[in-house]
């Protein structure tokens, strides 16, 4: 409880001294061997973020978070500065405890870091979260322990929730997600459409659902004029650190084409259209739970789709196709 108070001190003061702590800011978090045992960095990520509200770390902020938990003679170190966008330290703080149980450190690290960056909002979900806790039975061979008051709370600080912060899963979390796509050689002129999805995340780990509609954007230029559009559902697999993520595609559409010739339009058809590939995205913070988004996707074509007409083929899937897209991320807790 001592560490805690401390970290409310100590978040306090550093909040002080930033005016505007409540921008964006960049997370470097490292620890010792000895301190292997204590989160890591996404862990520390989400446990700010959970008393916040929203993620307010991102990897091209001007202002940087240094944190870092050190084994000392004793017990554990943690220690805490905050550089502005010119590289002046706007304020250091420490905390410690003795032994090399690191659960009690990081809640404390964590609620230092939320104070520092946010105080109002670390405020506002510490007095939500806030509940008397239920009094344990004391075993008749037990002794009586002795119980020392509390230090009272400086006005206006209330009570850390009871975050667990020692190693292990940490909680899913889910995002809705949507923007608009353009597409080279997936149809056959440069498609365009907008895309809709869904991602469930736990730790660095993301999956996702997304469904997208492509259609031709610009004109058939060959002298028998092909049009096609494409209904396609997506399943994302991705890595994530910081603000990227790499991730596994697998595509299932529906592809529509129709011909368009002297004697006048063709009957549609439509067909299979399956592909896989790769995607790197970009994620920047811009408000809570707010995040803009930014990928690149590089597909190879599994199915063979061919259209003739007049029994000539007049085009043909190509073997690959690109994406780029770029669209907005609503982050729920």
């Amino acid at each position: 409880m001592r560490s805690v108070v401390v970290a409310v001190a100590a978040g306090a003061c550093l909040a002080a001294g930033t005016a505007g702590a409540a921008t964006a800011s960049r997370l470097e978090y490292v620890r010792s061997p000895g301190a292997a045992n204590c989160p890591d960095e996404q862990q520390l990520r989400e446990a700010v973020a959970v008393r916040l509200g929203y993620d307010v770390f991102s990897p091209w902020a001007a202002q940087t978070v240094l944190a870092e938990i050190t084994d000392v003679r004793g017990g554990l170190r943690a220690r805490l500065r905050l550089v502005d966008e010119h590289g002046l330290t706007q304020g250091t703080r420490e905390l410690f405890t003795r032994g090399h149980d690191c659960s009690e450190l990081a809640v404390s690290l964590a609620l230092a870091v939320s104070i520092a960056l946010d105080p109002l909002a670390a405020a506002r979900a510490s007095s939500a979260e806030r509940a008397p806790a239920p009094m344990a039975p004391v075993a008749e061979e037990q002794r009586e322990p002795v119980i020392e008051p509390e230090p009272p709370a400086a006005p206006g600080v209330v009570a850390p929730p009871k975050t667990d912060l020692r190693a292990g899963p940490s909680a899913p979390r889910w995002a809705l997600r949507a923007g608009a796509v353009i597409a080279i050689e997936a149809l056959p002129t440069t498609a365009a459409g907008p895309w809709l999805g869904v991602r469930l995340g736990s730790g660095h780990w993301r999956l996702g659902a997304e469904a997208r509609i492509l259609v031709d954007a610009a004109p058939p230029s060959s002298q028998d004029k092909v049009t096609a559009s494409l209904f396609v559902a997506i399943l994302t697999g991705c890595y994530a650190r910081g603000g990227l993520a790499a991730c596994a595609v697998g595509d299932v559409g529906g592809l529509r084409t129709q011909g368009d010739t002297a004697n006048g339009k063709t009957p549609p058809t439509l067909t299979l259209d399956v592909k896989a590939g790769a995607r790197l995205e970009y994620a920047r913070s811009l408000a809570r739970r707010f995040d803009l988004l930014m990928f690149a996707e590089l597909d190879r074509t599994i199915t063979t789709n061919r259209f003739r007409l007049e029994r000539r083929v007049v085009w043909q899937v190509p073997a690959g196709s690109a994406a780029f897209g770029l669209g907005m991320s609503l982050h729920f807790l």
